[in-house]
């Protein structure tokens, strides 16, 4: 592999065009900003925030230096953490540092309002010693426990036997003292209930590269074999520090039997169906943040199903349908459960008060418990269409937009009376939205907002479940006694909860314990809760880190429409002041097919109603993060997080059933990526981890999917990019040397690349994948394929090509400074992408998936192309002078080849020189009668070849001054063909300078070999 010469980074550059914090390289060279943007409503005052910075290469080596001032520039206590680093490539051998550095702290911030918070580094001289906390997060293990203090707020955890809190003291008072059965709590079809406190397993055996059982992803964390719990300190720092909890656990057992209601596609019952139970454990993993002074945890559940089946084709039409259910759960590893709870015992005196969080604040009416919140469906537009109860005003909006133009005589668009039909049946829920328990039903609502709060007057706890109505069902209960249970798969759903695949789930929970308050404050815990705080550091310092990609900062003079268009994606409902776009939105797109529940929030549908799921083609998390970065706008942020949760649980370890599961053509993680250097979550590198098994066998030439078309290719180079990256492991690297050059050996076969069918988005997924990897590494036969498939856009560049052909040509000039490439694409596509904002669906929505239109034409495409017309300078044009009188004559040895030129160039910093069985040419246009190969073209030029096909020689040497003759003998060429006659080969030779600008063609010689 050779590697291009380009010394500009994008970081470099858009530091050098204005970027507000200073530039790498100089004393206290560090000033980022963190705005940071509350949008729930609720003042914030000192609530513990994560934020993810990105760091330029070579400017932060470690984090002893670094502290955080806040909007009057006083330090605040704060805690770092490198998430992740830079490593070198042949582009930039020197690189080094962290790459996204965790910033934990605490931080005032006004209801609807921001502060700007600063991240900076100490001089040389300055003293190291970070500003601690006035009550520390403290941490003290024993045998038996783990104790955690953050000022009078105390609580432990049991290394032995899984109770989550053993016990929990507020000002010296003690409001948990766990019970026989606190903990997790699972009810088997079998009829019987079993706790992690008892009913403990052995961890499984791991047998070759199995990733995605329960231990492969902790073979970091030292650990017995035989230990059925394991209890540990995962994080410890003053401000926040994080208790990681593992274990397996009983979920069945053999011996009985149970029945399950079948539906057909129409949502009539057919069944039962008797089913046996069988021996079935389901993993879970507890972590557990406390956090500086704070008298709450957040807890994040994840339960792990350890051996089911990943889907197959058979299952992508059947997107949770009951049919798929029932045949599924004969198969070993994927069954169901009854129920799957976390108990914890509350001291309290006396009736308990009980306030619960739903449409609005329910207290208690009832003396006699249990008391209960359960939500059982998602009360959105199908429920509230069928039961004739239009609550929802996008809906009533939605329905008048039709009545205006004449529409179907429905309550929407694609409402059909199967759709309530099937929702009312084989999909498990019984009524809208949730209802309140005293004892009895005392009231019913559509939406949650998911907290109860109980107390005695005296002390209280809050527990609050995040998005409690989208991943229905759930609920939230307490008895008289006391013994408070949040149902993650509560017992009143209508059916068993399935567990399909080696799915994974995680739920984020709030535990907040209190003294007397009013009970709007708990309301506004609860809400603080549901919508964390975002932060921003500011498009000039994402791009100057170069650490998020290429993307070009907002422009709505030039770009109008492309702007407003983006903001559909994230912008509920039809708001012309929003967005013009009468286009759909993630949100509209869940409503309009109940893509919620446990299972399926997070997705994106594709196809109407029930058609499958889509995983999120494209990346969309990815796109939705990097127009976060650009604007700035909490809602791409907020959106993304929802859909990185889910692909961070369901297709990263193989569960869901849908359309797309993951496999070389569809399979994407940098938005999970963005969001773990966002945000700092495990849970979000775990699931990377995962995925990085369907990269692990990227080593061979035929390793790539090229029966289907280029975005096989496409999504396995970013892949092993990304591993890359996220690791620094040379393995990565190695599997793209080898596949870079099978991809250019392979094009010829790759159909995605002509126009027609497949879609030409697959060549521009390509053509991202391999700038990209280009960009940061200077692989020259990366360089080469792309300029080739640049030139093949040329002809096509009014043929609705647009976004995706501007890119190719905005990357070959990036690559090669050579502005004559860019020029090409802003006199062929800026009208075409612009105009193209206009039309990138019918009126009202794609009717395919929305989701793939943003992800496509807005998310990803043509950002490169604006990023090199707005935010990179080329520079003049001074291409090198070319050689002209390349000679070339037998070698002194076998197999060996002489090459004499003239150096002509007064700014030649390397030699390019390539060879092949045919005449080189600089570019003859290769597509001919919907073939793509590197060599035909017109009978004229037929056993010509392309220079970016030809072969690189390696090893030239390094260019004279100008005048000088050089020679250079290549060895170990190939001397005969399969026929046994001798091969004649011919050679060609550009030059380029130190910018990476490429001189022409030199003349084409050709010897035969001796």
């Amino acid at each position: 592999m050779k590697t291009l010469m380009v010394l500009l980074t994008a970081g470099c550059v858009a530091l050098a065009s204005g970027c507000a914090a200073a530039r790498p390289g100089e004393p206290n060279d560090l000033d980022v900003p963190m705005t940071l943007m509350e949008t729930a409503g609720v003042e914030r005052v000192a609530d513990p925030v994560s934020v993810g910075v990105p760091m330029p290469r070579n400017l932060l080596m470690e984090t002893d230096r670094l502290y955080v001032v806040d909007p009057a520039g006083q330090p605040t206590p704060a805690q770092f953490s490198p998430l992740m680093k830079w490593y070198p490539t042949e582009r930039y051998p020197d690189a080094a540092g962290i790459r996204w550095v965790l910033v934990d702290f605490q931080a005032d911030v006004p209801a609807n309002g921001k502060a700007t918070y600063r991240l900076r580094k100490r001089g040389p001289g300055e003293a190291r010693q970070q500003l601690q906390p006035a009550q520390p997060v403290e941490i003290e293990k024993t045998d038996e426990a783990i104790h955690v203090k953050t000022g009078t707020f105390r609580f432990s955890v049991n290394r032995n036997t899984f109770r989550l809190f053993d016990r929990v003291e507020l000002d010296g008072r003690v409001i948990v003292d766990a019970g026989e059965d606190d903990g997790m709590c699972i009810e088997g079809m079998d009829g019987e209930r079993y706790y992690a406190s008892r009913d403990l397993r052995e961890p499984p055996t791991l047998t070759g590269d199995d990733y995605r059982n329960l231990d492969a992803y902790l073979r970091h964390i030292p650990h017995n074999p035989p230990e059925k719990l394991r209890v540990t300190v995962e994080e410890s720092g003053p401000v926040r520090s994080v208790i990681m909890i593992d274990g397996v656990m009983t979920a069945q057992q053999p011996g009985e039997q149970f029945q399950f209601v079948l539906y057909d596609a129409a949502g009539d019952e057919v069944g039962p169906l008797t089913y046996d139970t069988r021996e079935e454990k389901l993993g879970f993993r507890i972590r557990i943040h406390a956090y500086a002074g704070k008298p709450f945890v957040r807890v994040f559940h994840t339960l792990i199903n350890l051996r089911g089946k990943s889907n197959t084709p058979t299952d992508m039409n059947r997107y949770r349908s009951a049919a798929y259910i029932a045949d599924s759960i004969t198969t070993p590893g994927t069954f169901l459960v009854e129920a799957l709870e976390l108990g914890t015992t509350l001291k309290l005196d006396g009736r308990p008060t009980v306030l619960f969080g739903g449409d609005t604040v329910h207290r208690t009416a009832s003396e006699a418990g249990p008391w209960e919140l359960y939500q059982d469906s998602s009360a959105g537009w199908v429920w509230q269409a069928g039961e004739d109860n239009i609550y929802c005003p996008i809906l009533k909006a939605n329905m008048e937009w039709h009545g205006r133009n004449g529409q179907l005589e429905k309550p929407y668009h694609e409402y059909g009376d199967i759709h309530y039909k099937i929702l009312t049946g084989q999909d498990g829920s019984s009524f809208m939205g949730y209802k309140v328990y005293d004892g009895e039903e005392q009231h019913q609502g559509n939406r949650a907002a998911g907290w109860m709060d109980v107390s005695d007057g005296t002390v209280g706890m809050t527990t609050a479940v995040r998005w409690f109505w989208k991943m229905f069902p759930k609920s939230l209960a307490v008895d008289e006694s006391g013994v408070f249970t949040v149902g993650i798969l509560p017992t009143r759903w209508g059916r068993g909860h399935f567990l399909d695949g080696k799915i994974h789930r995680t739920h984020e929970l709030l535990y907040r314990f209190r003294g007397p308050e009013p009970a709007e404050a708990t309301e506004a815990a609860a809400r603080a809760f549901e919508e964390p705080l975002v932060a921003h550091c500011g498009f000039d310092w994402y791009l100057a880190s170069d650490a998020c990609g290429l993307m070009a900062r907002p422009d709505r003079e030039n770009w109008p429409l492309y702007e407003q268009q983006l903001l559909t994606a994230v912008h509920v409902g039809i708001n012309p002041e929003i967005s013009p776009s009468l286009d759909s939105s993630i949100a509209l797109e869940r409503e309009k097919n109940d893509a919620f529940g446990w299972q399926h929030f997070g997705d994106t549908p594709k196809r109407g109603f029930r058609g499958h799921s889509q995983f999120q083609e494209f990346d969309v998390s990815h796109c939705l993060l990097t127009h976060f970065y650009r604007t700035g706008d909490p809602a791409f942020f907020r959106t993304a997080e929802e859909l990185a949760r889910f692909l961070m649980n369901i297709p990263a370890f193989g569960g869901g059933h849908g359309h797309q599961h993951p496999e070389p053509s569809h399979n994407w993680i940098q938005g999970l990526i963005d969001y773990w250097a966002l945000t700092g979550m495990p849970e979000a590198r775990e699931g990377i981890e995962a995925m990085r098994g369907y990269y692990k066998d990227q080593k061979s030439p035929d390793a790539f999917c090229w029966r289907f078309n280029g975005r096989n290719a496409a999504y396995a180079i970013n892949g092993l990019r990304q591993m890359f990256e996220l690791t620094g492991e040379q393995k990565w690297l190695d599997a793209l040397n080898l596949n870079i050059r099978n991809s250019t050996r392979r094009t010829r076969h790759i159909s995605g690349f002509y126009g027609g069918n497949p879609a030409p988005f697959m060549s521009y997924t390509f053509i991202h994948a391999l700038g990209r990897y280009a960009l940061l590494t200077g692989d020259e036969d990366a360089v080469d394929l792309l300029l080739g498939l640049t030139g093949f856009f040329k002809p096509l560049s009014n043929q609705g090509r647009g976004g995706g052909t501007a890119d190719a040509y905005a990357y070959a000039t990036i690559l090669t400074r050579d502005r004559r490439y860019l020029d090409v694409a802003i006199e062929n596509n800026t009208d075409r992408i612009l105009a193209g904002t206009r039309d990138y669906g019918p009126a009202y929505r794609t009717g395919i998936s929305s989701s793939k239109t943003w992800s496509g034409a807005v998310g990803g495409y043509g950002q490169i192309f604006f990023y090199a017309t707005k935010e990179w300078e080329p520079g003049d044009l001074v291409s090198p002078a070319p050689i002209t009188d390349l000679k070339a004559e037998p070698g002194p040895e076998p197999g060996s080849v002489k090459l004499t030129w003239t150096n002509a160039a007064d700014n030649a910093a390397k030699l390019q020189i390539k060879y092949a069985e045919g005449e080189i040419v600089e570019y003859i246009h290769w597509a001919r009668e919907g073939r793509v190969d590197g060599r035909i073209a017109d009978p004229e030029d037929q056993g010509k070849v392309n220079f970016w096909y030809a072969t690189n020689a390696t090893g030239e040497p390094e260019p004279g001054e100008p005048g000088t003759v050089q020679s250079w003998v290549l060895t170990d060429l190939q001397r005969t063909d399969r026929r046994g006659q001798p091969v004649t080969l011919w050679f060609a030779a550009k030059v380029h300078d130190h910018r990476g600008t490429r001189s022409d063609i030199s003349n084409s010689v050709n010897v035969t070999v001796p």
